[in-house]
């Protein structure tokens, strides 16, 4: 949030890239409309050309403003921002479509680390049934696949239903992504 205490003539957010991912523009300005800035102590403003920002990188960024007058302020730095406004891509490698899992273990995939994760098991007879959940333990979630996920034993599966089987999970930025649901999975009884 950017908070003044008089109107302004000039606002801008300077973005200078400290970590993650290069960005060649780095540092960018952008230019804020001073008409957010007529009424004092305005909040929340809605910034629609970041996406001039490289997505990966992590910032540092300064407001710099003018009032009226032409007095000019440049805030404190604030630091280690992320910007990402992509997707994570989840994928199921194993089990694979109609198959009886009894192994007791799933292998993922994902495009880049994650805060938290579930894979998420649906009977796809009775749809009104909650769904079957199981967070995937934080060693499983940096970018790359994993393999031998162990499944808890604790979770209840009926060896007559067949579910459908897929991961959700939000990266540092908050983007939730999920993976295409894998059908016809059976959970046997016989289950590691």
């Amino acid at each position: 949030l950017i908070s003044t205490n008089e109107p302004l003539k000039s606002a801008i957010l300077e973005f200078i890239q400290t970590g993650g991912d290069k960005d060649s523009e780095s540092p960018q300005r952008i230019e804020i409309d001073p008409s957010y800035f007529e009424n004092p102590n305005t909040q929340g403003i809605q910034i629609s050309n970041l996406a001039a920002l490289n997505s990966g990188s992590i910032y540092s960024i300064t407001f710099e403003g003018m009032d009226i007058a032409g007095n000019s302020t440049i805030s404190a730095m604030i630091s280690n921002i992320l910007f990402d406004n992509i997707i994570p891509e989840l994928t199921i490698l194993s089990p694979t479509a109609q198959t009886v899992l009894n192994t007791g273990k799933v292998d993922i995939s994902l495009s880049e680390e994650l805060n938290s994760a579930m894979l998420i098991w649906e009977n796809e007879t009775n749809t009104s049934q909650k769904p079957i959940t199981m967070e995937i333990p934080v060693k499983f979630l940096k970018a790359g696949e994993h393999y031998q996920i162990p499944i808890e034993t604790n979770l209840q599966f009926d060896d007559s239903v067949t579910y459908s089987l897929f991961i959700e999970g939000n990266d540092r930025a908050g983007n939730i992504g999920k993976s295409a649901a894998i059908p016809g999975i059976i959970m046997s009884a016989s289950s590691e």
